[in-house]
């Protein structure tokens, strides 16, 4: 299993006074020397300067060959300001290992 991709979205979730983005990450099952067992949870969190996952989303990782999404709230703290973008890091962990991507764009 890999991070594929990491997407920042105009979508939010939360309440008015605390207001957290969506952010997209793909998992993608692609084989040999990655972890290939399907269906085991993962668990998948933002972070960066500024950025925490209040709650970090669960799911199961693909099948072989395959790609799932999660949608990761993310809150935003001061001196950040809407519309700011912010280099931030996904993490996709199982219980055998953790992996890491970045991307720019919260």
């Amino acid at each position: 299993m890999r991070i594929s991709g990491v997407t920042s979205t105009d979508l939010f979730a939360g309440t008015v006074a605390r207001p957290l983005q969506l952010i997209r990450v793909t998992l993608a099952n692609e084989g040999a020397g990655l972890i290939r067992a399907a269906g085991a949870p993962v668990t998948v969190r933002v972070a960066g300067p500024g950025v925490t996952t209040p709650r970090p989303v669960s799911l199961r990782v693909p099948d072989p060959g395959g790609e799932r999404t999660a949608e990761v709230a993310v809150a935003v703290a001061a001196p950040h300001r809407p519309g700011a973008r912010l280099r931030v890091t996904a993490i996709a962990e199982t219980a055998e290992t953790a992996e890491t991507a970045g991307t720019a764009g919260t």
